[in-house]
């Protein structure tokens, strides 16, 4: 805890050559301090899977006369929810770490024109697979670095995230070049907080400015809101009026929308009373036709019956009409084959006649 205090009241920009993959070693794993957070079985973080990340640095110590300095390791999640391990194809990183997330990155091909002259992809977040190859089968370790910023915040980082922060504290050895260069490069960046924080601070600098531009735009804001109040002038009365005029109003709207409820539901009452007229209607049309059916059939019931009672003297009257008739027929049938023989005879002898004389 206290190192983690440390770090948040210190502004700290790590290269991203610094950020390295913590992995599974056999030989190392009882040494790892943070053995008891892992929430999986040690040997499955390996390249693929692993989501645990360190990152190393020096900080110098000013409040020992810059005598000593102290290195940090902090081990840390690089999962937005918190997840050590890869358990799906697409992963979201933490923002302060990369420029795009891997699954925004997008691919095409130039097909040879070398478009890498004119196309970054950390400026675009596009990928070019003809002049960089395709990153869609990296390793989680390459496809983060592949994605890193140039320079991370480290109090970017979510501390709910940090597993653990290991620190040493090294003696400044101002014999050696690499110790002194380590503390002028210290220097000159505080120096350049310093400066930069100046130059905000100073009458005349970027928060002056800012509050001139604040300024400017509340006397434009008030010249406006006068200008305004003496065009429109006092208007309650008039507002007034309105709201009283638009009440009225909506009473009338409320009382026709009442009276045309009310003529709807009438009129369906009325269409349902002719519906049940015409129903009735029906109804008796079809009883008088049955009636009537039925009154036909009593009439043809009697008159079969009446009939079947004289059927025998009927047979009787209807055979002797006819064998009358028929012999009628025989008498004029043997009548005119009389008169054509009788005919005949008279022309054959006029004709025996004629020959004689």
């Amino acid at each position: 805890m206290e190192a983690l205090n440390r770090l948040k009241n210190s502004k700290i920009l790590m290269d991203k050559k610094t950020v390295r993959q913590w992995t599974y070693n056999p030989n190392k794993i009882e040494q790892c301090k943070f053995k008891d957070k892992l929430t999986h079985d040690p040997e499955k973080y390996t390249r693929n899977t692993s989501l645990i990340f360190y990152v190393g640095f020096d900080d110098l110590n000013f409040e020992d006369g810059m005598n000593t300095s102290t290195y940090y390791k902090i081990y840390f999640s690089v999962s937005v929810d918190n997840k050590q391990l890869a358990e799906c194809s697409e992963i979201k990183f933490h923002d302060c770490l990369v420029y795009y997330q891997p699954s925004e990155v997008l691919y095409m091909n130039c097909n040879g024109d070398r478009c890498r002259n004119c196309l970054f992809f950390n400026a675009t977040g596009i990928q070019c697979t003809a002049c960089h190859g395709n990153n869609r089968n990296m390793s989680i370790s390459d496809e983060l670095e592949d994605c890193l910023n140039d320079l991370i915040d480290i109090n970017s980082i979510p501390l709910d995230t940090i597993l653990y922060v290991k620190t040493r504290v090294n003696k400044i050895n101002w014999e050696d070049l690499d110790d002194i260069d380590f503390v002028m490069n210290e220097i000159e960046l505080y120096q350049e907080v310093i400066s930069k924080l100046d130059d905000k601070l100073n009458p005349g600098g970027f928060y002056d400015q800012e509050i001139k531009k604040l300024w400017d735009l509340r006397e434009k804001d008030m010249q406006k809101l006068e200008t305004t109040k003496n065009k429109i002038g006092d208007v309650t009365p008039i507002m007034t009026i309105c709201k009283e005029k638009k009440n009225k109003y909506s009473v009338k709207e409320e009382e026709k929308e009442e009276e045309n409820k009310q003529d709807k539901e009438l009129s369906a009452y009325e269409k349902l009373c002719i519906e049940y007229k015409q129903i009735r209607q029906e109804e008796e049309d079809i009883k008088d036709l049955w009636k009537k059916t039925l009154k036909d059939k009593m009439k043809q019931t009697i008159r079969y019956i009446y009939l079947s009672k004289r059927s025998s003297s009927i047979d009787y009257e209807f055979y002797k009409l006819s064998q009358e008739k028929e012999e009628k027929k025989r008498q004029e049938q043997i009548k005119k084959r009389r008169d054509e023989v009788f005919k005949a005879n008279e022309n054959k002898t006029k004709e025996t006649y004629d020959e004689t004389s």
